[in-house]
């Protein structure tokens, strides 16, 4: 995965980009800077040509959407997506977000929490250490979310921490 924002050629408006999932063939995973140049090409040649055929051009990439930032401070204009609303497994960037919403919501680390059955089976190629019924205290999680980029504890904490979130909005 990869979030970037780029010059666009002879333009003072910028591109913004995100990938996800960026495979190709029998590649392993992590085409990410491939697929971010291909929808950046892609979204360039929209911008150029709102009405253009790109539809041959390459795509490497299960999600993307790449986003005009316009130069005067406007609102951006969404010029290529590709399943874009489409839930996915918890990768790095959402990962950074995760651990921003842990640290600003559990007051004491050392408070513990469970894995369920919906943490763990989120699928996809990457192996866990924790199964359900597991406890561990948000220290280390949040270690294994940011050290191990665990995508089950990205989950896990997810879950979590969303509950307490909708435990403090009732409250107040």
């Amino acid at each position: 995965n990869l979030a970037t924002f780029l010059e666009i050629p002879g333009s003072e408006d910028r591109l913004a980009v995100v990938v996800m999932y960026a495979e190709e063939g029998n590649q392993k995973p992590n085409n990410r800077f491939k697929a971010t140049k291909q929808i950046a090409d892609i979204a360039i040649a929209k911008y150029k040509d709102p009405n253009g055929d790109v539809s041959a051009m390459p795509v490497c990439c299960e999600n993307a959407i790449a986003a005009v930032l316009p130069a005067d401070g406007g609102d951006y204009k969404v010029v290529f997506e590709r399943n874009a609303d489409e839930k996915g497994r918890p990768m790095s960037i959402s990962k950074v977000l995760t651990a921003v919403c842990v640290l600003d919501c559990v007051k004491d680390l050392s408070e513990k929490f469970t894995y369920d059955a919906f943490d763990t089976n989120i699928g996809g190629f990457y192996i866990s250490d924790y199964l359900p019924g597991d406890t561990v205290t948000y220290q280390d999680a949040f270690y294994a979310l940011m050290l191990e980029s665990s995508n089950v504890t990205a989950q896990a904490l997810a879950r979590s921490v969303g509950i307490k979130i909708k435990d403090l909005e009732k409250s107040c």
